[in-house]
């Protein structure tokens, strides 16, 4: 099997960095004389660079974790050390090539940078205009890229030459393979409370007395935290704004935009490079001989490159009054854009939509009224620090403040009311009587003040306290007890030759199935069991109050003239190598790392943190 070019993945990440840094510089702004941050060995790490990495490594979070990340949370979770850290890695390679003389020649780093789409013209071309405007615009020159881009070459050199001819033993992919194409034939069949004829009335005194004794945990209350606190949300604090209909209608003009919005069609546009280029494009999709998605093709693109969105008739420009007359689906032109002749399809036609003041007061209102409440809230917040530190109890706060007095018997894991909030839940579990209070933020911008009152620790609660459960959950238990007692005789009776049909029971045979296979209907452990068993065994399984008995029927090897098992090979072979050289490759890096001098400047460093 050939092997699959593999790019050290240090290397790659200074490229992608460097490319974030060109279109993306200016989102956050580099302000004074900070200009690096810092140096590994001989190699200087641009504030560009870093800045750079932030921002990449804040949009891969963002799409794991959601949106809503803010840069604060982000170093929280430790991704701007690992951020720097990388490129901390990624110089310490580039210092070791040039420490040991390794280099490329001049056409390896031409080649590379044509390789950025944003050097490249229309048709995909690199376009010294556009390479040397987007240096310029990023703060660069022609010098500077160009032996970023030599250093990372090297580097990518000096990592394949560190990891070729790194291989696992083709057995251990083999023997892996071997595993996991096994097969078993099973046949099972439940038991449940329909298979047993004995029912169960009221428990006597003496036997809810037994079930209570003998299962302690089922009647444990856990502790309880008992607290006193005083709290103020934005929503709280909103119910005591007043906003005035004037304010509500200002800020309706505001919105305009958003709310009176004018007619919008969604087109694709095709650009070429003359007016008779695209006339005879149209001339084809007219007469048929060609549609507009085989021009589209012929000239390298794809309807996703060429598809504009949403767009206004001004947002067109001088071809903006051609497209709007003309009707979904019409392809029209050559039109004039800033960048040469286009052809225009016409998508989709949205109708200009006005939203009345009416349908969105109540918006514009929570709107108005959350952002005063946060006025209010920082207010009350200045003011707590001299009530606290004057003595004042939680219940003076709530006399005193906005603040509004509230208790609540918390235990772990609950999620209502108030420990809905983390850091509420977070203070709760770890206050103490006596604590002096202090004031905690609550993510959506409120703040509360706690007191622990009591701490009730765990205890088991009497039968006379849980009567109507204790009775509950005694006859379930001598209901699954008599089910299992159930499935233990029919099991018997299978092993003694007795068939699942005559013994009323209703079984199910699988198709051969592998260890990670799930069979419905059984618990997890199912085929993990199965492939502990002999062929023709039998055993009995809990499944949450009904009983599954299981038998094996077949034992398959794997077959390895399989096509599906000879791909799984390779790609186990594949897989193991490149996660071998992986280790290798982080092994060398991370001794590098260690043995090249890093010098970082905090207070750009923090510089660069602020803009974000």
């Amino acid at each position: 099997m050939a092997k699959e070019k593999r790019t050290n993945p240090f290397v790659w990440g200074g490229f992608i960095l460097i490319a974030v840094g060109l279109v993306g510089v200016g989102g956050v702004g580099l302000t004074g004389n900070v200009r690096n941050i810092g140096t590994v060995g001989d190699k200087v790490i641009t504030a560009q660079e870093y800045q750079g990495a932030i921002s990449q490594a804040m949009q891969q979070w963002r799409g794991m974790l959601g949106n809503t990340m803010t840069f604060a949370q982000f170093q929280q979770f430790g991704g701007q050390n690992m951020a720097l850290e990388q490129l901390v890695q990624d110089r310490a390679l580039e210092n070791e090539a040039s420490r040991i003389g390794l280099s490329v020649g001049d056409a390896n780093v031409a080649r590379q940078i044509a390789q950025f789409p944003v050097f490249q013209d229309l048709a995909g071309q690199f376009s010294v205009v556009n390479y040397r405007a987007a240096l310029r615009n990023a703060g660069l020159t022609e010098g500077m890229f160009e032996t970023s881009q030599r250093d990372a070459l090297s580097s990518n050199v000096l990592g394949s030459a560190v990891s070729a001819g790194v291989q696992m033993p083709a057995l251990y992919a083999e023997t892996l393979a071997r595993h996991r194409a096994e097969r078993r034939t099973v046949t099972w069949a439940t038991v449940s409370a329909a298979n047993i004829t004995e029912t169960f009335g009221a428990p006597t005194e003496e036997q809810l007395q037994a079930y209570h004794d003998a299962h302690p945990e089922v009647f444990t209350q856990p502790e309880v935290r008992r607290v006193t606190f005083a709290a103020l949300t934005p929503e709280m604090a909103a119910e005591s704004v007043d906003i005035s209909h004037a304010d509500l209608q200002a800020l309706y003009q505001q919105r305009e935009s958003t709310y009176v919005l004018p007619e919008r069609r969604i087109v694709d546009r095709l650009m070429f490079n003359s007016d008779a280029d695209a006339q005879a494009a149209l001339e084809r999709i007219q007469s048929g001989a060609a549609t507009f998605e085989d021009i589209v093709t012929e000239m390298g693109f794809t309807l996703a490159e060429i598809d504009q969105g949403e767009m206004t008739q001004d947002a067109l420009g001088d071809a903006g009054a051609a497209v709007f007359a003309a009707n979904v689906g019409d392809v029209v032109g050559p039109l004039p854009t800033r960048f040469g002749a286009a052809l225009f399809r016409v998508n989709v036609d949205f109708p200009a939509e006005t939203t009345p003041f009416e349908d969105v007061r109540d918006e514009l209102r929570g709107e108005l009224a959350s952002a005063q409440a946060g006025r209010i809230i920082a207010q009350e917040r200045n003011g707590l620090t001299d009530l606290i530190a004057g003595g004042a109890t939680i219940e003076d706060i709530a006399n005193l403040s906005q603040l509004q007095l509230q208790t609540m018997d918390w235990q772990e894991g609950s999620t209502e009311g108030f420990a809905s909030y983390e850091p509420f839940r977070a203070a709760v579990a770890a206050a103490q009587v006596g604590d002096f209070p202090t004031v905690t933020a609550l993510p959506d911008g409120g703040i509360f003040v706690l007191r622990l009152d009591e701490i009730i620790p765990p205890h088991v609660q009497s039968v006379d306290d849980m009567r109507a459960y204790a009775e509950v959950m005694w006859r379930f238990q001598q209901t699954k007890d008599a089910v299992a007692a159930e499935a233990t005789r029919l099991a018997d009776a299978l092993r003694a030759g007795s068939d699942f049909a005559d013994l009323g029971l209703d079984p199910v045979t699988e198709p051969p199935l592998t260890r990670t296979d799930v069979v419905p209907g059984t618990p997890p452990t199912t085929m993990t069991t199965a492939f502990t068993l002999g062929r023709g065994d039998i055993t009995t399984l809990d499944n949450e109050g009904t009983f599954v008995i299981l038998r094996l029927d077949a034992i398959a090897a794997a077959d390895e003239a399989d096509p599906a098992y000879v791909a799984d090979r390779d790609n186990l072979v594949q897989t193991l190598n490149n996660t071998l050289m992986g280790d290798v490759m982080q092994s060398y890096g991370g001794t590098v790392r260690e043995n090249t001098p890093v010098r970082l400047n905090e207070t750009a460093i923090s510089a660069v943190n602020t803009g974000f």
